[in-house]
């Protein structure tokens, strides 16, 4: 009898607690990761499942770029639209790219990660 009280009090809590909501997520990007293009693009966007924030009036999420050897791209303050972050690029040679992104979203966890894409 104590066990299957037991039980149904633990039963009860696993049913009572939230359930966990995942991360942030990269839905799409611009260009695709591995892309291949012909031309520079003149703008690098990343679209995330969630809304993407700022801290204090300040803007946290950051798009950065690096070229083959590892030589960091100048660009500009990114902006942040909903779900959205969009940086202009200027005129790039042809090289490999990898582009760097950190985000903080509605549930306040910065997420980050990178993909590659090649001017040919």
């Amino acid at each position: 009898m104590l066990k299957r009280a037991v039980f149904l009090a633990f039963t009860a809590l696993i049913m009572a607690m939230p359930i966990a909501n995942a991360h942030t997520a990269l839905v799409s990007s611009s260009p695709k990761s591995n892309a291949m293009l012909k031309a520079s693009p003149k703008y690098i966007s990343i679209t995330f499942n969630e809304e993407l924030i700022e801290i204090a009036g300040k803007t946290v999420s950051k798009i950065s770029l690096f070229n083959a050897k590892g030589k960091e791209i100048k660009l500009p303050k990114a902006q942040i639209v909903h779900k959205d972050i969009v940086v202009a690029v200027s005129k790039l040679p042809p090289s490999k790219y990898k582009v760097v992104y950190r985000v903080v979203s509605a549930d306040g966890h910065p997420v980050s990660g990178s993909f590659f894409f090649w001017v040919h």
